[in-house]
């Protein structure tokens, strides 16, 4: 220890710094001195993923413990290390639901008092299945250290569940299913600066329970969680409830500054995104991205987004959008006019905008039919044909590409 000794901790502190992402250097210098110990576990153990492990299984295979069950036993002969933890993924396994495995796994999730991101994966379960394990995840999910939250492939989740997440910034919900009431007997009057003000929210296939938990009131007719603050909205909409989930959302919110929609077989398009969104963001809503799909040749090959940005106020303050379209050679997509319509409207009513991008995908079933590089060929043509605005403004950066895929 002799070498560290005349070096000031100021300079030891930037040396570990400057390794966090290194792991195997930070593993080597924690065992050159008891020093060094805990300012290298403060990365090692910053995250921690206990999900199943991947590879063969065979009867004939034994499996080797349980990352959950590891760690377990790692914090039995070390409890301090819970204390470095930061951000925690957990993936369940049926055998975290079998004997004393249940009770194995209860005690560890009890022991991570400074989590502040939590991703709980679920096995497709409901959540009663859970019984006293749904404690273990709740500490954490209730934890005033926690600020985000992502959880996913979970049935009947209650949503009184959010209600103590005071501090909680951030909420990504995926295959989540009807959670029922927000009633529950544990239930307590809040205060307005009790209520979590959420900033960013990220939600697929969980339209039903979304277009719930918007609108849900505790007992004392606050929000279970409030999104008027919400500046970061993410939803993956497979068909048009999602899409209706997400604008329940933007209706409500009045600062949002970034709204990215990837869609599939949306019926209507994306017809309702101006008449929906909540005013005040329009002064404040600078980033907007689209992924989507068209198979067919006889519709809008922009699914409504002409109109709906033909009618924001000409006050509007985006600044970037960004599009990605999916289509492919048997079912085709127009190639003509229909697409310089956006190039109108972006040039007569988008004065703060700096950037567009549109990709093209095409998929193709028979690359050496040539259909699908005579489609390429058509939609290459598209900037100086349809875009000369956007081709030409020296104040709009313009990316356009397209990309043959083979299915």
């Amino acid at each position: 220890m002799a070498s560290f000794s005349d070096i000031p901790l100021e300079i030891i502190y930037q040396v570990i710094d400057a390794l966090q992402d290194d792991l195997p250097a930070l593993k080597a210098c924690s065992q050159t001195c008891r020093v060094l110990l805990p300012l290298c576990r403060k990365y090692i153990f910053q995250t921690v993923r206990l999900i199943p492990r991947s590879g063969p299984s065979s009867a004939q295979i034994r499996s080797p413990p349980r990352l959950i069950t590891l760690f377990g036993r790692l914090l039995n002969r070390n409890p301090g290390i819970a204390d470095y933890v930061q951000n925690l993924v957990y993936t369940t396994e049926s055998l975290d639901l079998q004997g004393d495995n249940y009770l194995e796994v209860l005690r560890t999730l009890e022991r991570f008092p400074r989590v502040q991101l939590f991703h709980f994966h679920s096995a497709n379960a409901e959540w009663n299945a859970y019984e006293l394990l749904s404690l273990g995840l709740a500490n954490i999910i209730q934890s005033s250290s926690l600020k985000c939250l992502e959880l996913s492939n979970i049935r009947s989740l209650p949503m009184s569940i959010f209600i103590p997440c005071i501090n909680l910034t951030y909420l990504s919900l995926s295959f989540i299913g009807d959670g029922g009431t927000t009633q529950s007997r544990e239930q307590l009057h809040f205060s307005r600066e009790s209520v979590a003000q959420l900033q960013s929210l990220k939600f697929r296939r969980s339209a039903e329970y979304m277009k719930t938990l918007v609108t849900a009131k505790c007992s004392d007719n606050l929000p279970v969680l409030d999104f008027s603050g919400l500046r970061s909205l993410e939803v993956i909409a497979y068909g048009d409830s999602d899409l209706v989930s997400a604008y329940a959302v933007i209706s409500i919110t009045d600062k949002l500054e970034t709204f990215i929609c990837t869609a599939v077989d949306l019926e209507n398009g994306f017809t309702g995104l101006s008449t929906t969104m909540n005013v005040s963001s329009f002064s404040t809503l600078r980033i907007l991205h689209f992924v989507f799909d068209i198979y067919d040749d006889t519709r809008d090959p922009l699914r409504g987004l002409c109109e709906e940005f033909g009618a924001f106020p000409a006050t509007n303050v985006v600044e970037e959008i960004t599009l990605g379209v999916t289509t492919d050679v048997h079912f085709g997509c127009k190639t003509g006019d229909e697409w310089g319509r956006l190039d109108t409207v972006l040039a007569d009513g988008f004065p703060m905008l700096r950037r567009v991008s549109l990709s093209i995908d095409i998929w193709t079933y028979s690359p050496l039919d040539g259909s699908g590089i005579i489609l390429q060929n058509k939609l290459n043509m598209l900037p100086k044909q349809q875009f000369p605005w956007l081709s030409g403004n020296a104040m709009v950066t313009f990316q356009f590409s397209t990309l043959m895929r083979e299915a």
